[in-house]
């Protein structure tokens, strides 16, 4: 796990501005308490403040859930195995920790210990589905390895069959929600979007998280993706909703930056809503089994913003290559970085390097974005296509107007080399002229 970017971004999740008081009383209650109660001679301080900046973070992250029961366990669990901080001193922190908490964050009143426990577990399943790799999942949940490892735990009860295998409890639990899931997902992929609001407006401390119901998270949806392709007045949207508290919904979207107010051009007319980047991803798969299939051939990729694309292209390398390599070919100038580099990986999964250089080469005959002549450097060179990508690095190294694109060939070309005089390296290792 890269510290720098663990760092980062857990610094960018604690110094939100509305978390300042939380954060200063959390941290000092915690930082004071581990210099009490640990031996200085064995303890740095230098690791009293790590300790403290983690498990503030894995709190402040999770303080949605306090009153589960599952979360002081899990958060000593992490000081034992993490900073080898004693059982009995890491109960102690916690739970002076969450007293603080607890003053914020209100419990939901119709909820049982049960409920919570089942809803924060969930809440884990999810933040796993949607992360991109183990690193990220790791510094987001901000447990360290213990909980991912338990998940995989769960995960791994699907292959013992029929056969008997003793779990813990926790580990049945979380396998029987995955089970839950799974088959909700199988049923219709397009209830990931509502796992993915519901995962969002769970962090919303205005949002009552018992009001996350299904049929709430349905309606929530379809107000999204309403005001895609070509946005929605407030009027529009409120004859599709046909709900009494419509106006605090549009609010809640609004506030969790799901979409954005477009000022109407001109002054007798009315504002748009529209959908925001994160508000495009948490419809992708919306989009792709059902608007998708009602636009067919109509479909273009100069339509589509960057979630779409990825999430079309995805479904594509799945169903149909020949289809997905069709789309690119006709249309690869028009990718999104993002989306360009899951063909990139796609494809070099698949070892289809000649049809990769083609759709590079392609996409610099029909000029494309310097963003995406980036992305081309950077994906090159290919371990087999080496001389075929030669002249395509040469020409970008020396011809590309622009100095981002130059460099980021440089970095190619410099790669290209060490690649070129490794296998030299080993015969030389090995006693071969």
């Amino acid at each position: 796990m890269d510290i720098l970017s663990s760092f980062t971004r857990k610094s960018q999740a604690l110094n939100q501005e509305n978390l300042e008081p939380i954060v200063k009383k959390l941290q000092s209650s915690i930082y004071s308490m581990l210099l009490r109660e640990s031996d200085p001679r064995a303890v740095s301080p230098a690791l009293v403040r790590s300790a403290c900046f983690d498990l503030s973070y894995l709190l402040v992250r999770h303080r949605q859930w306090h009153h589960a029961e599952l979360l002081p366990e899990l958060a000593i669990d992490f000081l034992n195995s993490e900073y080898a901080i004693a059982g009995s001193i890491s109960a102690q922190i916690v739970e002076s920790a969450l007293d603080i908490l607890h003053s914020y964050t209100p419990r939901e009143l119709d909820w049982s210990a049960e409920q919570y426990e089942e809803e924060f577990l969930e809440h884990l399943i999810i933040c796993s589905l949607i992360s991109s790799d183990e690193d990220s999942l790791e510094i987001d949940l901000g447990f360290g390895r213990n909980v991912l490892n338990l998940l995989k735990s769960a995960l791994a009860l699907d292959d013992a069959g029929d056969v008997f295998q003793f779990a813990p409890e926790v580990t049945q639990q979380l396998h029987k929600i995955m089970r839950r899931i799974f088959d909700e997902l199988e049923e219709s992929p397009a209830n990931m979007d509502l796992y993915r609001l519901k995962n969002m407006l769970q962090r919303d401390a205005s949002t009552n998280k018992n009001k996350l119901t299904k049929d709430y998270l349905v309606y929530l949806n379809q107000l999204l993706t309403a005001c895609w392709p070509n946005g929605k007045t407030a009027k529009q949207l409120e004859e599709i909703a046909e709900a009494e508290l419509f106006s605090a919904d549009l609010r809640l979207l609004q506030r969790n930056g799901l979409i954005y107010e477009e000022p109407g051009a001109r002054k007798n007319q009315a504002a748009l809503f529209r959908l925001s980047n994160k508000g495009y991803e948490l419809t992708c798969m919306q989009f792709a089994f059902a608007r998708w299939s009602e636009l067919g051939t109509e479909l273009h990729l100069s339509q589509l913003p960057s979630a779409y694309q990825s999430t079309v292209l995805q479904i594509l390398a799945k169903e149909s290559a020949l289809q997905l390599q069709s789309l690119i070919e006709k249309e690869g100038q028009f990718l999104s970085p993002n989306a360009l580099r899951f063909v990139i990986e796609h494809l070099k999964r698949s070892e289809d390097e000649k049809v990769l250089l083609e759709i590079f080469t392609n996409l610099l005959h029909n000029r494309a974005h310097a963003w995406i002549r980036v992305e081309i450097c950077q994906a090159l060179p290919l371990p087999s296509g080496e001389h075929l990508a030669g002249p395509m690095l040469d020409q970008l190294l020396n011809e590309d107007p622009s100095p981002m694109v130059r460099s980021a060939a440089r970095a190619a070309v410099q790669r290209q080399r060490r690649l070129a005089n490794q296998p030299q390296a080993r015969g030389i290792e090995q006693g071969r002229p």
